[in-house]
């Protein structure tokens, strides 16, 4: 009875994280007041897609995986529809070379918000790799994962002040078009959702609201720190519904803002994610190989990914999420 009143509040949540996705491409709020949209979209909504990584780990957990791979199956399946589904909005952005397309396809995603697919195929095997270990120690090594991620994210306005760790992710750069990936971000929540088999539902919800409360203060600060700060997160809320920092080949940029950016980049990545790791010369998820943005949709119509474009692009992915 209570795995059966636990798996409907979870088909609840459900539709409730889809709208908060939605939200999140959308900025509903930031004509009413820009603070409260920016804690609603990058406070609030960000525990939707953690959220559903979170329950297809429970599931998998509380079946004790051995339906991995018809869930892997499933999700390269629904994968393959949408790679298709976009590959007119591929080619009218100019497409990837064969390379890139393999890279695209294993790794990043095909489209900016594909990238949940693979995040999640690669995410799965590297959980269940390091189950292998023990749950405390996959726990362990998928934490300090997601810190390396951190730093290839919502960090790198610190990271690339220090050479060695600059190159460090140029490395890794080399290989992701970003660290929001299936090794260093789906791996934890996973495995944090396969844990909550064992956790109690104090134990989770006391969790949840430490890392709401911790969240919300940083969302907060700069509201207290100044006119410079509240203008960047204004133009945050303001902006095509993508995160806060400029994509690829803007470093420059990137460090010119570090002073004023750097509640923005000190926030978890749930919480902020940018258009891209701020490399030289590369892709970022928000654009093409050749460095136009997907979010923007080049073209006649100068459609705004904030806009319905935006809505749509956030049911795609969370009509993927909710079926899987």
């Amino acid at each position: 009875m209570a795995d059966g009143r636990r798996g409907a509040a979870l088909d609840l949540f459900r539709l409730a994280a889809v709208m908060l996705v939605v939200a999140n491409h959308t900025s509903p709020l930031v004509s009413v007041s820009p603070l409260w949209d920016f804690w609603f979209t990058r406070v609030l909504a960000r525990v939707a897609v953690p959220f559903f990584l979170m329950v297809s780990g429970y599931f998998l957990a509380k079946d004790q995986w051995r339906r991995t791979g018809v869930f892997l199956k499933k999700t390269c399946l629904l994968y393959g529809a949408a790679v298709l589904l976009y590959l007119p909005l591929n080619w009218y952005n100019g497409g990837y070379g064969p390379a890139e397309w393999v890279k695209k396809l294993l790794l990043d995603g095909t489209f900016y918000h594909l990238w949940y697919f693979p995040g999640v195929i690669l995410g799965v095997l590297v959980a269940r790799g390091l189950l292998r270990l023990g749950s405390r120690t996959a726990l362990t090594a998928a934490g300090l994962l997601y810190l390396v991620g951190l730093g290839g994210d919502s960090y790198y306005g610190l990271t690339c002040q220090l050479p060695a760790l600059e190159a460090l992710y140029g490395e890794i750069f080399q290989i992701f078009a970003y660290t929001r990936n299936g090794l260093f971000f789906t791996p934890l929540f996973l495995l944090l959702g396969a844990a909550g088999v064992r956790w109690s539902v104090r134990t989770s919800a006391a969790g949840l609201c430490a890392a709401f409360a911790a969240m919300t203060r940083g969302a907060l600060a700069p509201w207290a720190s100044g006119p410079a700060a509240r203008q960047h997160v204004h133009a945050a809320a303001a902006g095509d519904g993508l995160p806060v920092f400029p994509s690829a080949g803007a470093e420059s940029r990137r460090k010119a803002e570090l002073p004023q950016a750097l509640f923005t980049d000190l926030c978890p990545a749930p919480l902020v994610h940018r258009a891209g790791p701020g490399r030289r010369g590369g892709a970022g998820p928000g654009r093409s190989a050749g460095g136009e943005q997907h979010g923007a949709f080049p073209g006649r119509a100068g459609l705004q990914r904030g806009g319905v474009l935006g809505a749509v692009a956030g049911l795609e992915q969370t009509a993927a999420e909710t079926l899987q």
